[in-house]
């Protein structure tokens, strides 16, 4: 309702096969929510939001959420990702929150052996990218699980999502 009610547009691009992963469906439902909230939040009226899904070769599963929104610095990224922690610019600060979404999000993608990464480019937009461990408990690293990222420039072609 609330992607609706700004006008925008929301692309679910999910791979088609994509393999059971073992995880807390109410967890993963909140992480999506935390995630699709700050993107509606921060993409502009009329924007394209992103929801994809895909297989990673560790045997796990992929999720980005992206947007084309403000974007962050990689020290915005620093303070977004921390308990309380709210980006102040002029850009970002049109809306409210606690500043507790991203880190809870990324505790439960820990909780799932996962982990949450953002990548972001200032003026072009924000991905938030989740990723979930194969069956046997490791994640992919060139998804970037487990890997602290330097944020480079956002993802938006279907090819770049692999979806």
């Amino acid at each position: 309702a609330r992607i609706a009610q700004r006008n925008q547009r929301l692309d679910v691009r999910i791979q088609s096969r994509i393999p059971p992963v073992n995880v807390d469906a109410r967890r993963i439902k909140q992480i999506l929510i935390n995630l699709l909230s700050n993107a509606n939040k921060f993409a502009p009226d009329g924007g394209l939001i992103i929801l994809a899904a895909r297989a990673n070769k560790g045997g796990g599963a992929t999720i980005a959420v992206v947007d084309q929104g403000v974007g962050m610095t990689a020290e915005d990224i620093l303070v977004a990702m921390s308990p309380f922690g709210q980006v102040q610019s002029h850009l970002s600060r049109t809306q409210e929150g606690t500043g507790l979404g991203l880190p809870i999000a990324r505790g439960l993608a820990r909780q799932h052996g996962g982990e949450l990464y953002l990548e972001s480019e200032v003026g072009a937009g924000t991905s938030a990218v989740l990723t979930l461990p194969g069956p046997d408990g490791r994640l992919d690293k060139a998804a970037g699980g487990g890997e602290r990222r330097r944020p480079r420039k956002v993802v938006h072609s279907s090819k770049e999502l692999g979806a």
